[in-house]
């Protein structure tokens, strides 16, 4: 009696094709599935993020990071060579400190007008500094009047509408001011800064017989919110020490 082998059917290919098809979507409805769980942690991330960041309530103390402020002289007064050169390596300073410390800042360039040049933001490499070394290296055009008490108008500006936030103030000027008529102006804004609590002050590259007018303009900083340093090395040492102190 010959016993039959039982049948197994050959897969046909349509079969093969709707296995490979449901595998596809099973991939996809799993993949589908783990998206949804990702795009779920993220707004749960985000929800958590959310809270931390909320509002600080009255009892809270979020310090915010200090706003850099470095002011350049570029009157005909500053315009030797080694001079330039001096405030080229100080803005390095500043500038590789406020990259290393997240730190926002802004730049004027000023003889008889401040000017503002960058920011305030946060530097994201030295470039971003590259064309106003430049300026400062080839100022051109024609040699202007050195007003510090307009810059000081400036900086006191700044240092209101940041009431809340400390102010670190880097002047790097010989501190001459060439306009007689600007004195009181000078006198009276100094006055203002000097009661400005969240202000620290570097004046680098003043000259020795400036000292004593800058001084009594600000009589009443003490030397931990004001430093005065002449040109040279002692301005290539003032500047890291002072903002290392601001720390």
């Amino acid at each position: 009696m010959n016993t039959a082998e039982p049948h197994v059917p050959t897969p046909s290919l349509c079969s093969e094709v709707q296995t490979s098809s449901i595998l596809t979507r099973a991939s996809t409805a799993k993949a589908v599935s783990h998206s949804r769980a990702a795009v779920a942690c993220l707004f749960a991330a985000a929800a958590l993020a959310l809270a931390g960041c909320s509002k600080p309530t009255a009892g809270s103390s979020i310090p915010a990071r200090p706003l850099l402020v470095i002011a350049l002289d570029r009157s005909g007064s500053m315009a030797q060579d080694e001079v330039r050169f001096a405030q080229f390596e100080a803005l390095d300073a500043c500038t590789n400190h406020a990259l290393v410390k997240h730190m926002p800042t802004a730049v004027f360039l000023f003889d008889s007008e401040p000017m503002e040049v960058y920011g305030p933001r946060v530097p994201h490499s030295e470039e971003d500094m590259y064309s106003i070394k430049q300026t400062l290296l080839h100022p051109g055009g024609r040699r202007r009047y050195t007003r510090p008490a307009r810059l000081l108008s400036r900086l006191l500006t700044v240092v209101e509408k940041r009431s809340s936030q400390q102010v670190l103030a880097v002047l790097l000027t010989d501190g001459d001011s060439e306009l007689a008529r600007d004195e009181p102006l000078f006198r009276d804004v100094a006055s203002k800064l000097r009661n400005a609590p969240g202000l620290r002050m570097l004046v680098a590259g003043i000259r020795p017989e400036n000292r004593q007018r800058w001084r009594t303009a600000f009589d009443g900083m003490d030397d931990r919110r004001l430093r005065l340093a002449g040109p040279g090395p002692e301005m290539s040492q003032a500047v890291p020490e002072f903002l290392q102190a601001a720390e």
